[in-house]
């Protein structure tokens, strides 16, 4: 297997993307350090290595896992000089289940790969780090081909976040991270840390919101809202996943007062942890 190469060395040490390259200068593989040409294929534009080149982990069983590696690192280096966008990683709020893209944060200064890192009970090699501006380690990224991280590699990783990316989906699109597992990172940022927590009410073939505090509808003098006619298009909808998250802004001290004491505000829907 010869996986095209995302990107490549020029002569000054920058990074090249196939896009801006051009025919008769010289750049090197990312990998091995040997020359490579820029060949505009039948099916889109891309680098190879010279005839007779040495073998590199662009070629063979390691070639999907090498490709991926060097596009994050890619992706990351070009965001971070400010000629890119920001890699996005898709996550989910765990206490009301949306799911959202977050950019990167600015504290990422550098990414290098295969990174040692030194930890109590050992040194692990990551894919690629995360660093800040003072060169210690924010995150770890791992990249999966035919092997998960394991017990053994998760222990070690231990109070250091990392994620791990399918290699597949990153050499589909490295700006867009679709996690299969992490561990340790902050909570997302949520609007529904913001509004109230609402709990739905059956009541037969229709689900209702009691003690609306818009009064979408009113019963026997009590506020309530229908989960489908009122809730859904309402613009304070935060989320909905178990309980309907309102963030509705209240002026009358009353209808504070009934809200706090017939909708118990549940911590761990509002609370942001991060």
């Amino acid at each position: 297997m010869n996986l095209l190469i995302p990107y490549t060395i020029s002569e000054d040490g920058s990074l090249v993307g196939v896009a801006d390259a051009q025919s008769g200068h010289s750049y090197e593989c990312p990998e091995c350090h040997s020359p490579l040409s820029v060949r505009k294929g039948t099916r889109r534009k891309h680098f190879a290595h010279l005839p007779h080149h040495a073998s590199c982990r662009f070629e063979g069983e390691s070639a999907l896992h090498s490709a991926a590696k060097h596009a994050i690192y890619f992706a990351c280096t070009t965001w971070i000089a400010g000629e890119g966008e920001a890699p996005l990683i898709y996550r989910r709020c765990v206490a009301c289940g949306v799911e959202r893209w977050q950019e990167l944060p600015d504290r990422v200064r550098e990414v290098r790969l295969e990174e040692r890192i030194d930890r109590s009970d050992g040194a692990v090699i990551a894919d690629l780090a995360l660093v800040d501006s003072d060169g210690a380690a924010l995150a770890v990224v791992e990249i999966l081909h035919t092997h998960e991280v394991d017990e053994r590699k998760e222990v070690r990783l231990k109070g250091l976040p990392w994620i791990e990316l399918r290699a597949k989906d990153v050499l589909d699109d490295a700006l867009k991270w679709r996690p299969i597992q992490t561990k340790g990172l902050k909570r997302l940022p949520c609007l529904c840390s913001q509004g109230k927590a609402m709990p739905v009410v059956e009541r037969g073939l229709t689900v209702h919101v009691d003690f609306c505090p818009k009064r979408a509808r009113v019963w026997r003098g009590k506020p309530y809202a229908n989960l489908i006619d009122d809730c859904a298009p309402c613009p304070y909808l935060y989320s909905y996943h178990v309980d309907v998250v309102c963030g509705y802004p209240v002026d009358k001290e009353s209808a504070l007062a009934e809200l706090a004491r017939r909708v118990p505000v549940r911590g761990s829907a509002l609370v942001n942890r991060s």
